[in-house]
């Protein structure tokens, strides 16, 4: 799932975080893990079942990100790595909230359209 927010300034880009990717199974409706069980490099496009429905997800690295959004005419004016604000047992969407202080669940770009 991304979303768009755009500002006055510069739009904002959020979208799940790698790590997710890389910690879960997309043949099942299981949480996450801290087993990986995806690469890291080599993993752009991801078919899943979650149980509920089939989709397709596309991911990069990070360095594959900032040099998309750099050949598209965006400066990286900052990245954050949200993390959960606290530890605990209860599943959110598709991690606990112990997965989620520990590793990053969700990214923030925030992004400013270069004038030609």
């Amino acid at each position: 799932q991304r979303e768009i927010v755009r500002t006055r300034k510069s739009p904002s880009l959020t979208r799940p975080h790698r790590t997710r990717s890389e910690s879960q199974s997309f043949t099942d409706d299981e949480p996450v893990t801290r087993t990986l069980m995806n690469p890291y490099f080599g993993m752009c496009r991801m078919d899943w079942d979650d149980g509920e429905g089939e989709g397709t997800e596309f991911n990069m690295p990070i360095s594959g990100w900032v040099a998309l959004f750099d050949r598209v005419g965006f400066d990286v004016e900052s990245f954050h790595e949200l993390q959960a604000p606290r530890p605990g047992a209860e599943l959110r969407f598709w991690a606990t909230y112990d997965w989620g202080y520990e590793y990053p669940a969700e990214q923030v770009w925030k992004l400013r359209k270069r004038i030609q």
